[in-house]
């Protein structure tokens, strides 16, 4: 490849980032103004895990990295939701999502059993902390706030986009 069309492919792929950003950022702060108007709680669906496995799945990590830090803290800045504490408990559970991913898929083949896995240990360290930070009075709320059978909801929608896009995701 010559010096300008690889130059052009990483103009064309940076502003391509930037545009998912921009999106994926928009989307997550309409998300609580919907689930208001329509009585309907969204965020149920975990759109930050969902953001930023995506854009692990289908772009790259350092993406993901950037996304998982940033989302919980502009959603904090812009709306105030979620309080500053748990925005960190939030970036904190989905840089380890992360890091599972891509340290499992060095080890297992199987994406469903990697995200399982992924979310699983994510979830865990996050309710540690979580609890960590209601013993230290940082937070002032019940250990688990959503219902696990909601938990279940961004678990069946990566599955299921597995299943369908299985052929075009990033290896």
């Amino acid at each position: 490849m010559t010096n300008s069309l690889t130059a052009l492919i990483k103009k064309e792929l940076k502003l391509f980032r930037i545009l998912t950003d921009i999106l994926i950022v928009t989307g997550i702060l309409v998300i609580p103004i919907m689930s208001h108007g329509f009585s309907i709680p969204l965020y149920l669906i975990e759109p930050m895990r969902l953001a930023v496995v995506y854009i692990l799945l289908f772009d790259s990590k350092y993406h993901a990295y950037r996304l998982a830090i940033m989302l919980p803290f502009l959603s904090y800045t812009l709306s105030g939701h979620p309080l500053l504490f748990k925005a960190l408990l939030i970036s904190v559970e989905l840089c380890i999502q992360v890091f599972t991913i891509n340290y499992f898929k060095k080890i297992f083949s199987s994406l469903s059993f990697i995200l399982l896995s992924s979310i699983f240990i994510s979830k865990l360290c996050y309710y540690l902390l979580k609890w960590i930070f209601i013993q230290i009075n940082f937070i002032n709320t019940n250990l688990i706030s959503t219902n696990l059978q909601y938990q279940l909801i961004p678990v069946f929608i990566l599955i299921v986009t597995l299943l369908i896009f299985r052929d075009k995701l990033k290896r």
